[in-house]
């Protein structure tokens, strides 16, 4: 039984407008399993095309396996247009998942900048993931609008806050809090 006289049947459903959803993401697997250009080709075509965010991103996902760099670059396509309500977590699972996943991924941000709430949706799902990947942090978090680094007190923030504490503090509070065993 040769499993690549199957493929054309899976390029067929992983494109077709009208299969299932579920339907084209086994189809997108099978391709991957099967590797190959033309599984390959297929797979990006509906990394780029594909019907819904949540097939494209299951083909990015797929396409991670094969080519990190082409899933990279569809990646940052996917999260031009991708919504808060859209799962991208296996798109992001599987890319950060390689071994230079998370600096393909920074590579393909920077040229190709997402929006902001894409960029803020992406860096909730990487540190969902248990990733702080330093140069994707940064260009999500510049692209979020979010800065990298609050700037450290002025002279009179810091006089200003000492004073308070002079007069506003509860040093028994205080201390009752240093204390506690959940801190």
């Amino acid at each position: 039984w040769k499993l690549n006289q199957i493929a054309p049947d899976l390029r067929e459903l992983a494109t077709s407008d009208k299969a299932e959803p579920a339907l084209q993401q086994a189809a997108l697997e099978g391709l991957v399993a099967l590797g190959g250009a033309d599984s390959l080709a297929t797979i990006e075509e509906v990394a780029r095309l594909g019907k819904s965010i949540d097939l494209r991103s299951s083909a990015v996902a797929g396409l991670a396996r094969l080519d990190t760099s082409a899933a990279a670059t569809a990646a940052a396509d996917v999260l031009k247009i991708a919504r808060p309500q859209d799962d991208i977590e296996p798109m992001l699972a599987a890319l950060l998942g390689r071994q230079d996943g998370a600096e393909k991924l920074a590579q393909a941000l920077a040229a190709d900048r997402p929006t902001a709430d894409a960029a803020k949706l992406t860096l909730r799902h990487m540190y969902a993931l248990g990733r702080s990947d330093q140069a994707l942090s940064d260009v999500l978090s510049k692209a979020a609008g979010i800065a990298l680094d609050a700037p450290p007190p002025s002279q009179e923030e810091v006089a200003k806050l000492a004073a308070e504490v002079a007069t506003k503090g509860d040093a028994a509070r205080g201390e009752q809090i240093f204390l506690r065993a959940d801190l």
